[in-house]
């Protein structure tokens, strides 16, 4: 039973612990009554640190007062809420079976999907005991308005009998509740909880009927539904995402689409109004589509999935029957002393009287055999003094000398007595020491084996589990074990006989420590994906060494900070990291395409279609776009979110006016006049010339044709299809930059050459141009985008390398992963280490993830 002793709990006797969460232990438990009764149940113990939380066991008392009040096929029964000393507990309904996650990632494993009846069946039963609670009413009538609120895969059980059961109601919130929780606080499994769950708002029933959809929707496509690097992502998706019927997977059946289409509707006053009326649906489905159907089939598959376990559970049951039989005989023979347990004051007492009897008896077998031998001369003289005197006393000397000899027979023994058992009074003799030493053998044994073990601070040579020889008796030694990956553990040890005495010591895993700074402080840190209660600065301590442990810091406004660190010993390490502020995109369109983009008047070096990355947040951009042949085009954006802002522009010809016939002087050209010589005695008059000007003979200048990009040759006739899928799904694509959907996506077009852009945030952008003939379908499916982001895995030889990745050095030192590096850009990475030659690289991602395992050369 893993280490486990059974033990006796209040008026419950533990058999066997179960599990442990973050809230409670829980044990399989026995309960006793009259004329050998016995019952199975569960014991849900709260642990120390939610126990010294008042207003934590406030809620708890609370929220049990109406769980006990539920009681239904379809839910476990709660049947006491107690305090035991320090600890309070709940003893609810034992079910032999398994939880559904279990059978989830059971599946998974083994590359099966829990089939579809099954898993409509096992929703259906969850719906009917959700309804029951949700319509549960006081004794004056009035609703209690119960939500469970954290509806997710480990809190259904499924018995190996069929059963379906919902568990754990602890957390649930009435409006009778005397004691309020703080509002806004998120309860439940993220990846389960509904949009307005998710931000903080008030919730109802249709919660439920949400998280009983992604419930029905992970069992039948075995992929999960909402998903995230981290918690902030999946609370994002949950947010932002909406769920139609026609972008459901081909997995979920046609006519159950609409069903889980409607449970997961985004507004609670879209979806099912009561649970029951989503089993209702349900069942309707399944006994329409599956008449035959019967719960056995649940409990065939469950008993087939964990044909492994139930024989491992037989054999433990077999194991521990004869155990079993011992505490039930001694639960109900000794009821007394049950009672004992439970009341301690009446313990006490009853202990205390049989404790006199038991010390009056241990005196008497005590005593030396001067003392019987005192005490027989006193019972004698007693004795004597009660005889009756003679009537005639002797007077004379020898009457009086005999009278002394029972004295001196008394004193003679005494002193034999004395000599015989008090050596101590052996004043004549001289005080002898036994120089014999006796020595014994202590045999070692550690869990984990194979610990070093020192004695008083010296190296045995030896590993558990091991005998030492020649220890002194009734001396102390202090033993020390020592073992790679675990504290060192301490035992101080004393024989008391020359017998082999076993000493067993247990040795805790090491713990490493890691002091987490960030600039600006105040962000909230998350250990694997788990919230730590903690912000920076703050030191996490009890961390796993030699094992991948993954920090993320998250603080609003700010992007996450994500860090692979791997502990080697105890000594404290650090994490020291300036945030870097969250930054909005905006994808920039225009039609036609290839505008210059500018922002704010600068030239972003970038043509539409386009996205612009790494904008500040809460502020707004003025968008240009130039092109030639086409009128500037502005527009005021504002960029309030991380969400992508989509702008199109829609570019207007700038025509150019018709310019008229330029007009050019012309001269005649005429030949010169020759002048005649004068005759003598006359005077010659000078000719005039008079200038004309012709009108120009120079063709018209024609107005000038706009520049336009090369728009698609259009050919006539019947219209095409594009059919357009991509991996993920979900991708926007743009035919001739027109936005038409998101992927998987047919689009009619026209014949001619068409240009084909799809883009999904965070994965690689592609585009083609494809010629479509009239009637012709294209196919373009299956293009996988590809992760935007990839990974870098750095180790070195020898290790705590100083890293310098695209020319900044960052805080963790070899072996680390950088995570989220750009696949479309090339990247340097240097290592540096003092003694050692500087290493570097370029390379880029486009062929995947990389991992560098670098051997560094001696200067």
């Amino acid at each position: 039973m893993n280490g486990f002793e059974p033990k006796q709990f209040g008026k419950y006797y533990l058999i066997e612990k179960l599990a442990v969460g973050g809230m409670a232990e829980i044990y399989k438990a026995k309960t006793f009554g009259v004329d050998g009764f016995e019952k199975l149940l569960a014991i849900k113990r709260i642990l120390p640190h939610c126990v010294a939380d008042k207003d934590f066991i406030s809620m708890l008392i609370d929220e049990a007062k109406l769980s006990v009040l539920l009681s239904h096929a379809n839910i476990v029964q709660v049947f006491d809420l107690g305090k035991i000393a320090d600890d309070y507990f709940i003893a609810m309904e034992y079910i032999q079976g398994i939880n559904l996650r279990d059978v989830m990632y059971k599946c998974r494993e083994f590359g099966k999907i829990i089939p579809e009846d099954i898993a409509v069946f096992i929703i259906s039963e969850v719906c009917k005991g959700l309804d029951y609670a949700h319509r549960k009413q006081d004794s004056s009538g009035q609703p209690l308005n119960i939500v469970h609120r954290d509806v997710s895969p480990q809190n259904i059980l499924l018995s190996y009998e069929g059963e379906v059961k919902i568990v754990d109601f602890g957390i649930a919130k009435a409006a009778m509740n005397i004691s309020h929780t703080m509002a806004g606080i998120l309860k439940g499994k993220i990846a389960y909880m509904s949009p307005e769950q998710a931000m903080g708002k008030t919730i109802n029933r249709q919660t439920d009927v949400f998280s009983a959809g992604i419930l029905l929707y992970e069992m039948l496509t075995n992929t999960k539904l909402f998903t995230g690097e981290s918690q902030f992502e999946v609370l994002k998706k949950i947010r932002t995402s909406k769920v139609e019927a026609n972008s459901l997977p081909e997995l979920v059946p046609a006519q159950l689409k609409s069903i889980v289409a409607k449970a997961l509707a985004y507004k609670p006053e879209n979806r099912y109004q009561y649970a029951g009326d989503f089993q209702l649906d349900l069942t309707k489905y399944l006994y329409s589509t599956y008449i035959d159907f019967s719960p056995r089939k649940l409990s065939q598959f469950i008993k087939e999935v964990f044909a492994e376990d139930l024989k491992q559970e037989q054999i433990k049951r077999a194991q521990t029957a004869a155990l079993e039989s011992q505490t039930a005989s001694m639960n109900v023979d000794e009821g007394a002393k049950q009672i004992d347990i439970v009341h301690r004051d009446t313990a006490i007492t009853a202990f205390e009287k049989t404790q006199d009897v038991e010390d009056e008896d241990a005196e008497q077998e005590e005593r030396t055999p001067a003392q019987v031998v005192e005490n027989t001369k006193k019972t004698k003289l007693k004795q004597t003094k009660q005889k009756p005197p003679d009537s005639k006393q002797p007077k004379t000397k020898s009457k009086k000398w005999h009278a002394l000899i029972p004295v001196l027979g008394v004193l003679i023994v005494g002193l034999y007595v004395a000599y015989k058992y008090v050596p101590s009074l052996h004043f004549w003799e001289q005080p002898q020491i036994d120089e014999t030493v006796t020595f014994g053998i202590a045999n070692i044994e550690s869990e984990p084996k194979g610990a070093k073990i020192f004695i008083d601070g010296s190296d045995t040579k030896l590993s558990t589990p091991a005998d030492i020889k020649d220890l002194k008796v009734n001396q102390d030694y202090k033993i020390r074990l020592e073992k790679e990956g675990f504290a060192a553990a301490e035992k101080t040890i004393r024989l008391t006989s020359e017998l082999l005495e076993t000493v067993s010591i247990k040795m805790e895993e090491a713990k490493g420590v890691l002091n987490i700074i960030s600039e600006p402080s105040g962000a909230t840190i998350l250990l694997d994906g788990r919230t730590t209660g903690n912000v920076t600065p703050a030191t996490l301590e009890n961390l796993a060494l030699n094992t991948d442990l993954k920090i993320t810091l998250t603080k609003p406004d700010y992007k996450d900070f994500d860090q692979i660190i791997n502990l080697q010993s105890s000594i404290p390490q650090r994490v020291s990291t300036e945030l870097e502020k969250v930054t909005g995109d905006i994808f920039v369109t225009s039609k036609p395409d290839g505008a210059m983009i500018y922002i704010d008047n600068k030239d972003s070096g970038k043509v539409t279609p386009a996205n612009i990355k790494d904008l500040k947040i809460k502020e707004s951009y003025v968008i240009k776009l130039d092109k030639d042949g086409y009128k500037s085009w502005t527009k005021k954006v504002d960029v309030s979110g991380v969400e992508t802002v989509n702008v199109e522009g829609e570019l207007v010809q700038d025509v150019v006016k018709e310019v008229g016939p330029v007009k050019e002087p012309v001269i005649d050209e005429k030949p010169p006049v020759t002048e005649k010589p004068k005759e003598p005695g006359k005077e010659v008059k000078k000719s005039t010339v008079k200038e004309t000007k012709k009108e120009p003979t120079k063709e018209p200048v024609k107005e000038r044709e706009p520049v336009v990009d090369e728009e698609p040759v259009q050919l006539k006739g019947e219209s095409g299809r594009i059919r357009i899928s991509s991996k993920p799904t979900g991708a926007q694509v743009f035919i001739n930059s027109y936005y038409k959907g998101d992927t998987p996506i047919t689009v009619e077009v026209r014949p001619g050459k068409v240009s084909v852009l799809v883009n999904k945030e965070g994965h690689l952008r592609y585009s083609k141009k494809v010629s479509v003939k009239p009637g012709q379908k294209v196919d373009l499916t299956n293009i996988n985008l590809g992760g935007l982001y990839g990974e870098v895995s750095l180790s070195s030889s020898p290790s705590r390398a100083k890293v310098i990745f695209d020319n900044k050095e960052i805080s963790a030192k070899t072996p680390v992963t950088i995570r989220k590096v750009r696949r479309d850009q090339p990247h340097t990475i240097m290592l540096k280490l003092k003694g050692y030659k500087v290493w570097s690289r370029s390379f880029n991602m486009e062929d995947g993830d990389k991992d560098f395992n670098v051997t560094l050369e001696s200067e």
